[in-house]
């Protein structure tokens, strides 16, 4: 089996998790890519896995998406003289998920 780096997929010498270009530049096809990123990119065996990765990614995202709107809500009603005193309770048009 061929060891593959960690940000690109590139095939790389065995006993290395970044390929050169990688682990000389900060950013891979415009991204900063993390340690974290790359520990994501990998299941408990430590063998690569694009989906559960990508699965991550997509809920990462979700979450993120949510609390962009939830500090926008909080910003306009900050602005207009008003603080919101109760729960807020959304539901996502696309996925159907509720958020409170």
């Amino acid at each position: 089996m061929e060891n593959r780096c960690v940000c690109c997929n590139k095939v790389i010498p065995e006993g290395v998790q970044v390929c050169y270009i990688c682990e000389n530049n900060t950013t891979t096809g415009g991204l900063q890519v993390s340690i974290k990123d790359r520990e994501l990119r990998r299941n408990a065996s430590k063998c690569l896995d694009p989906t559960a990765y990508r699965a991550i990614k997509n809920i990462d995202k979700e979450e993120e998406r949510f609390h962009k709107l939830l500090h926008t809500i909080f910003y306009i009603c900050d602005i207009a003289g008003f603080e919101i005193e109760g729960r807020i309770a959304l539901i996502d048009k696309k996925t159907g998920r509720i958020w409170r």
